[in-house]
């Protein structure tokens, strides 16, 4: 399971779309699996860039992914 990713959206209209952060809950096992990994993310906070993240065994981890404007 992959965790959080976080993608650049500004020229996807051009089909240009970018990872521009991750967060990995669970990075001892990289299987396509329901063994560990992200259970759900909820960026609908009122305050600006901050994500909840729930790992499946691992509990909630509070983010805030710092993006620059080149996108890293």
């Amino acid at each position: 399971m992959s965790g959080l990713r976080v993608y650049d959206m500004r020229d996807v209209a051009a089909g240009e779309l970018s990872e521009v952060a991750y967060f990995d809950v669970y990075p001892e096992n990289n299987n396509a699996s329901f063994e560990g990994g992200t259970w759900s993310n909820y960026p609908y906070f009122g305050q600006k860039g901050v994500v909840a993240v729930t790992g499946m065994d691992r509990g909630l981890f509070i983010l805030q992914p710092r993006i620059g404007r080149s996108g890293n």
